[in-house]
């Protein structure tokens, strides 16, 4: 009869699930940081978010050692808060986005007639904002 140990595996599969918390707390963190400065508390397109996590990779890679050496959970979260992120300002909120038809150079207002002909309201066909659902609706 072979005995097989497999109380290291066991370990090395704990540690990896306390790091990956870790890193999710982190995040969780940072995120809400910066979505709290923003007027509607959301990421405003695909590509803000992309920079924003990669910025925050970037802190992760400074901090991690740190937190996997605290044991208590409530100090890593305290500790995760600890950490100041500096976050660039993204100043295009949309309700500040003014729509604009660039083929007759002018502003549109969002209530009237698409310009495409369409017969809807610009904000419900060419001036709808690509989101994370429909990244490929609106146009520029």
């Amino acid at each position: 009869m072979k005995i097989i140990d497999l109380s290291g595996l066991k370990i090395k599969h704990t540690i990896e699930r306390r790091k990956d918390r870790d890193k999710r707390t982190f995040y969780s963190v940072q995120i809400e940081r910066y979505l709290k400065r923003k007027t509607q508390h959301r990421f405003c397109s695909p590509a803000e978010k992309d920079v924003i996590i990669q910025i925050i990779d970037d802190a992760w890679d400074h901090c991690c050692k740190e937190i996997h050496n605290i044991s208590d959970y409530s100090e890593k979260v305290l500790y995760c808060y600890s950490c100041v992120v500096i976050f660039p300002y993204f100043v295009a909120e949309e309700e500040s986005i003014i729509p604009v038809d660039f083929k007759n150079k002018r502003a549109v207002d969002l209530n009237k007639e698409c310009v495409c002909g369409s017969g809807k309201p610009f904000f419900e066909c060419c001036g709808t904002l690509p989101d994370q659902e429909n990244p490929d609706i609106g146009s520029f």
